[in-house]
């Protein structure tokens, strides 16, 4: 059963009017526009070690960064 938050969020989407309660897909009408092929090759990370083990398992420390393109 759907709390309070769930079940408004699930009845702002449609998904408790369709049957069983799953939305069906969407139809869509229209065409993609032409892309350009890649021009550069999409960079790849590395592949990191542990940096060692915690509980018995492997450690990972792993730093991130935003970005904006």
């Amino acid at each position: 059963m759907l709390g309070a938050v769930g079940k408004s969020a699930a009845a702002s989407n449609g998904a408790l009017n369709e049957p069983n309660g799953v939305p069906q897909a969407a139809q869509v009408s229209g065409s993609s526009p032409e892309l350009e092929k890649w021009v550069d090759e999409v960079p790849r990370p590395g592949v990191i070690e542990p940096q060692g083990t915690k509980e018995g398992q492997p450690y990972y420390e792993v730093e991130i960064q935003e970005v904006e393109q």
